[in-house]
Formats: C-alpha cells, structure tokens, sequence
C-alpha cells in the first residue's frame, strides 16, 4: 500500500510539474519597458526586494515593542496611503523602471559596461548569494543565483550614467575646485587604534586602559611610531609597511566623515578639532572602550582627492540627478503580461526564519 501511495505521490509531482511548464515557459516576459524585456524570475526578483524595503518602511514606524517582536503581521501594515501588498507590487514596477531608465540612458549614449564592471557586480552577488543568505530567501521565491546576477549587473548602469554626466569629463563635470572643497570641510584623517569591550574583566579593561595610555605617552613624546604602537599591540613582530606607488602615504591611516558621507566616525567633531600630529586618548563615556588618535592632515596626501573622487562627486550631485532620472522614469510605459505576472503574490513570498 504504501509503495502504492509513493507511485501515486511521485506521479502527481511529474503531472504538476508538466503542467507548469506547459503554462509558464521558461524565461517568459513578464514586464517591457522601453525595449527592456524583463522575465517572470527577474521581476520576481525584484518584487522581493520590494518586499523587503517595505519591511523596513514598516519596521521604522513601530515602536521599539513592536520592532522587537518576532510576529509582526507587514500584510497588515500600510505604507503611506497604500496597504503593504499595493506598495510593494508598485515599488517592485518602480525599481524596473528606474533600471529601465538607466539602461536607456546608457544605451543612448553608447555607454557599455566594462568586462571589469561586470565581473565586480557579478562578484557581489555571488558574495551575497552564499555569505549573506540571499539564496534562502530568494531560491524559495523561484529566483535563481543566474537571475540574481543579471538583476545585479544592471544596477551597475545608473553608476555608468551618472559618471558619464558628472564624471571629469562629463556633460555636468563637478568642478575640480568644489571636490576638494567637500574633501576638506566633510573627511578628516586620523591614525586610529581602537578596542571595544566584551567580555572583559574590569581588571582586564584597566590593564588595557593603562597599555593604551603609555601607547599615548610615547607618541606624544616620539618614542615610538604609530606603526610601531600598532604592531606592538597586535603583536605583530615583523609589522612593516612601504609607501604604495598609487597608494597613500601612510598605509596605517584612516578617513573618517560627517554623516551621511559613508566614513562616519563615532568621535569625528572630536577629531576635527584637534591639530595635525596631535595626539589624543579618547575614553567612551560608558566605560566601553578607548580610542588612540593622532591627527593627519588629509590635505598633505593627493592620494585622497583620487581614491574619494567618486564619492564626493555622488554627495555633491545625487539629489540632483535621482531626483531627474526618477522623475524620467516615471514617464516610461510599462507594457504588463497580466497571464505572468497575475500569479506572483506578495502574500506568497516567503522569507527565512
């Protein structure tokens, strides 16, 4: 009987399965925008990651009771003026255009990824994929580690677009003179040793507190280098550097931010003030741990105004060109095959535990 039952079970999984493919073929269009064909996998793909956004929409208006608890129905919420499901299935065309736009925009111009670029988006999502436990929660939602990729690479052509327009040579080129003007006012350079307490004894955090201040001691005398202070406390015996060619000058320094520049640094304003080669024991307030600074000068290495190019020129001008590509992108027709798309529910997609 139970052999029989199996025989049944296992022909009811073949019928199912024929009759999948025979519904939904394999790499089947689901959106087309501009010219862009997207299929029923990539805009799943991409409703997912809606979904997930819109889990943080939600999470960020809950009180900390709530935020904390390992139930919370998101179906039920509302972002906005739409219910969770309406958001995340606009915000999932949303993105598809947004992608549709910088496509367009770099198709246009006759602006093709590099073999480089692609590699690195590639990369990345492969890294995602495996370390950051993207396969569990997109392979249940029938999404592919291959959809994942494509969808990856593509996100790689609003940075072609907007180097293109912003970039030294761009339609828009930021000003030499505005970079560097960023670069001194927003990042400041620092050597910096830091210990954050764990599971220490409080005997074990004063032995460190006194290590860390004869550290400062003989910095602040010129006893021992920084480098030297470094290796010393990782133990490192045989710890030495040489100056890169295209690298910075000293390979032990740190850059550091204001808010929202990607570099933020608990103990920045402090930093800020104080004077190049000065050196300063920062204590946490909570007793958590200690910080060792000695003051750079970001200005004495060209090497920063290179390597935070990019960067600068994205905080100067991403307000201006998302706010006009978004805008673009709003305007492109989406042409829908309800027969694909109909069958994706956001009430279906599954997340891990």
């Amino acid at each position: 009987m139970n052999i029989i039952k199996k025989i049944v079970a296992t022909v009811l999984v073949v019928i199912v399965a024929f009759c999948v493919i025979g519904c939904h073929p394999k790499d089947e269009i689901a959106i087309t925008i501009d010219g862009h064909k997207y299929t029923s996998a990539y805009y799943m793909c991409s409703l997912v990651n809606a979904y997930m956004e819109g889990q943080q929409e939600v999470s960020a208006t809950l009180s900390e009771e709530e935020a904390n608890s390992q139930d919370i129905d998101f179906l039920s919420k509302k972002i906005g003026d739409k219910t969770f499901e309406n958001w995340v299935k606009d915000r999932a065309i949303e993105t598809l255009r947004e992608i549709s736009i910088y496509k367009s925009l770099c198709r246009d111009n006759k602006l093709e990824l590099t073999q480089e670029q692609i590699s690195n988006s590639e990369y990345y999502a492969s890294f995602y994929w495996s370390s950051y436990g993207y396969q569990s929660l997109f392979e249940p939602n029938g999404v592919s580690q291959e959809t994942y990729k494509k969808y990856m690479v593509d996100t790689y052509y609003s940075e072609l677009y907007f180097e293109h327009l912003y970039g030294e040579k761009g339609e828009k080129a930021v000003k030499a003179a505005d970079i560097k003007k960023k670069l001194y006012s927003d990042f400041q350079l620092a050597n910096i040793l830091e210990v954050t307490f764990s599971e220490e004894t409080d005997k074990e955090k004063k032995e460190i507190g006194k290590k860390f201040e004869k550290y400062a001691e003989q910095l602040d005398s010129g006893k021992k280098t920084f480098e030297q202070v470094y290796a010393d406390y990782n133990k490192e015996e045989d710890h030495h550097h040489e100056e890169e060619k295209d690298g910075p000058k000293d390979p032990h320094a740190t850059v550091i931010g204001t808010d929202g520049t990607g570099y933020e640094h608990d103990y920045y304003d402090e930093i800020k003030k104080m004077k190049t080669g000065e050196v300063k024991l920062i204590e946490d307030e909570e007793g958590t741990g200690y910080c060792l600074v000695v003051k750079q000068n970001i200005k004495a290495d060209k090497y920063y105004l290179k390597d935070l190019d990019m960067t600068i020129r994205h905080l100067l001008k991403d307000t201006e060109y998302y706010e006009e590509q978004n805008a673009a992108a709003k305007k492109l027709k989406v042409e829908t095959n309800d027969y694909a798309v109909k069958r994706f529910k956001v009430k279906n997609i599954v997340t891990p535990q």
